[in-house]
């Protein structure tokens, strides 16, 4: 396996022309990297806030939901990674949750590595939000890849849903 970092990539391109287009984002509770197995010694539910995590832009927080696509309503626990804990997030706010590096377990025959985590969202006009990948080669992180696994521009999904991501390209 690679040493990877995992992103998850809020979009917002205000390109609207019905005026205030934001909306309560993407949120994201109980990550995990799975091979059969959990690879994470627990399953990420960001109940201790951001640990290791960080954010390239400051959109991203930690913590308990107010309201949003969920109702105010964590997966697992209290606590969730949400674009704005409390209302829409804000005009032009490009903005990536980013993992610690994590080594992905190599695979053979007919196994697969998958991310899996539960989300919500709620996008409005072209905004969207992208689950991205950064391998590191050694010396440096390499540029971020979108994995195909991404919600729907301007689109809800108010119910937490599993989503399972394949990793297999970068075991």
């Amino acid at each position: 396996g690679q040493r990877v970092r995992l992103a998850f990539y809020h979009q917002e391109t205000a390109v609207s022309y019905y005026g205030d287009d934001q909306s309560t984002g993407w949120y994201i509770d109980d990550l995990e990297i799975w091979k059969g197995v959990p690879q994470y010694n627990n399953i990420e539910g960001f109940e201790s806030g951001f640990q290791d995590w960080y954010t390239d832009a400051g959109v991203w927080e930690i913590g308990v939901p107010v309201g949003g696509p969920t109702g105010g309503v964590a997966h697992g626990g209290t606590s969730v990674a949400a674009t704005v804990l409390a209302g829409n997030y804000p005009r032009n706010t490009d903005s990536r949750l980013i993992s610690p590096g994590v080594n992905l377990p190599t695979i053979s025959g007919s196994e697969s590595v998958e991310l899996r985590f539960w989300e919500a969202y709620s996008y409005s006009s072209s905004d969207q939000g992208q689950v991205q990948v950064s391998v590191w080669d050694g010396s440096a992180w390499g540029a971020w890849q979108t994995l195909p696994e991404t919600p729907t521009a301007a689109s809800t999904s108010s119910a937490w849903a599993k989503i399972s991501v394949d990793l297999n390209a970068f075991a």
